[in-house]
């Protein structure tokens, strides 16, 4: 059955009582974790998984801090205060005892948060990085049943969190990212220890090692997307793609396959770039963004659906349809923000791990949605064009835009005792939900609304005057400026489609409305 959220969502109640929804069936939980769950890598092929956690506490971090620095004068006695550790588990999925699925051949604790981790199957090494800008490399793998592990290397290449870690083996390097701005190459032989490769603008957030291709790709907090070539010695950036959120990039998925990056922010919004094959990393570009008010943390692409999987900071998952960019279903699945995921596609099975302590195996339907669901979604989003509305517009239908967002709103009830409005933001992707408002205090906000929406002879991707004044429309979903060229795309395309609703007030709705704006001298 479909859940509260996507009854809200598509208003089932109203309009379509009797439709279902595919669920996710969860499959296994890892629930006894000492510490919150910052970041795993999974082996399936061995099924094993590699989980660095945290204490996620401030005040503990703190603690752990006064504890674990000793003072010139104090000697170092080798205890320190557990707030940071990695976790090797073997999944035993046959076993009927669920206690007995999850074994853990070892642990390693730190007097430091881990942040990230990552494995290189090839060589059996695994890399943990702290908050504090350190990194450890250690061997574990088939030989020992995983069963060990043997330190290869500890060095300290930054001075703040480890956000991203892979090593090159051929070449005996680690590249590393960090919040502190740099992204740097690890010597682990010879006695040039680092070398800076970058010292950006912002801290960085992602990095991804597409190693068959030689390129690695880095996001950092005001919305790029770097693209580093590692066929020299020293890898060189061929390529800075700004997305349009200008926000905390938290996720990253590169997909080889089908070509496509696709980030995720902290604002909500996700990004897809056109990769292209190899050797085209100059011409990389942002083709399409969409999403909602979630804060988003996490990024995965399920290619046989043409969806994307976004974790979220409350702990929400969400499933995008890239067909049109809309989430079409969203289940709670931890209690605390969702800090990482992996999809294997070949069995369907999502895994996610949260600040809860917990990691979660869902398996996944094949469809979300039944047959019905989909005619239903289909038919609902054939919206009349805008010459269409001008047309039967003969009948006083009004139109008023949402406050909050570059949509229309539905209006629901005016209490015209206290001259409040109530009313639904028919835009669902922004996720407003039903607000009630003083019409004064909405007439206020759309004034100031409105006055952003000034006419111009410039387009806002082209950043040229060279387009007439007259080719230039604006994208209410988007909130720019366009040129016939840019406003063709199907991006904007959809846009315009989906922000085209017909409103049908009452009649006595209608009439209070009409005598409060010609009040305040307002035209909407």
């Amino acid at each position: 059955m479909a859940s509260d959220y996507i009854k809200d969502f598509l208003e089932l109640d109203r309009h379509s009582p009797n439709l279902t929804f595919n669920s996710p069936e969860k499959k296994y939980e890892v629930t006894d974790l000492p510490l919150g769950i910052r970041d795993f890598f999974y082996f399936s092929e061995e099924k094993m998984m590699f989980a660095v956690c945290s204490d996620m506490n401030i005040a503990s971090r703190v603690d752990s801090y006064i504890t674990n620095v000793n003072l010139p004068w104090e000697k170092t006695n080798g205890e320190h205060m557990t707030v940071g550790a990695v976790f090797a588990f073997k999944l035993n999925f046959g076993v009927s005892n669920p206690s007995d699925i999850f074994d853990k051949r070892w642990a390693h604790s730190f007097p430091i948060q881990t942040g990230v981790v990552n494995y290189n199957i090839e060589k059996s090494i695994l890399m943990v990085g702290l908050d504090n800008g350190k990194i450890f490399l250690y061997q574990t793998g088939f030989d020992s049943k995983f069963c060990n592990y043997d330190t290869l290397y500890e060095g300290k290449p930054h001075n703040a969190r480890i956000m991203g870690i892979d090593i090159e083996p051929k070449k005996n390097v680690v590249y590393t990212c960090s919040s502190d701005k740099k992204f740097i190459m690890t010597f682990l032989i010879e006695e040039k220890k680092f070398i800076e490769i970058e010292n950006n603008s912002a801290g960085f957030t992602n990095l991804f090692f597409d190693r068959a291709n030689e390129r690695i790709f880095l996001t950092n907090e005001i919305g790029q997307v770097n693209i580093y070539l590692t066929n020299e010695e020293i890898p060189v950036c061929v390529k800075v793609v700004q997305t349009h959120t200008k926000n905390v990039l938290r996720g990253l998925e590169v997909t080889t396959r089908k070509y496509y990056i696709f980030t995720s922010s902290m604002k909500g919004d996700i990004s897809v770039l056109d990769l292209g094959t190899s050797g085209r990393e100059k011409f990389v570009e942002e083709i399409s963004y969409f999403g909602g008010d979630l804060q988003m943390r996490v990024i995965r692409y399920n290619e046989e659906n043409s969806e994307l999987l976004t974790g979220d900071q409350s702990g929400r998952v969400t499933v995008w349809s890239l067909k049109n960019g809309k989430s079409i279903y969203a289940w709670k699945a931890h209690e605390g923000a969702i800090t990482q995921m992996n999809y294997d596609s070949a069995h369907k099975i999502l895994i996610t791990g949260g600040k809860d302590k917990k990691i979660i195996f869902w398996k996944l339907p094949e469809k979300w949605v039944n047959e019905d669901i989909e005619r239903f979604e289909n038919e609902s989003k054939e919206f009349p064009t805008a010459a269409t509305l001008t047309e039967e517009n003969e009948d006083n239908n009004l139109y008023y835009n949402c406050p909050e967002c570059p949509s229309l709103i539905e209006i629901l009830s005016i209490e015209e005792e206290n001259n409040n409005l109530e009313y639904n933001c028919l835009n669902k992707k922004y996720f407003h939900g039903k607000n009630i408002l003083p019409i004064k205090e909405y007439l206020k906000k759309m004034r100031k609304f409105n006055s952003q929406r000034i006419n111009k002879d410039t387009c806002d991707l082209h950043s040229s005057k060279n387009f007439n004044s007259e080719f230039v429309s604006y994208c209410f979903d988007c909130n720019c400026h366009l040129c016939t060229e840019c406003l063709k795309t199907r991006t904007h395309i959809n846009h315009i489609k989906n922000n085209i609703i017909e409103i049908k007030p009452s009649k006595e709705e209608l009439t209070i409305i009409e005598e409060i704006i010609k009040d305040y001298s307002i035209n909407l």
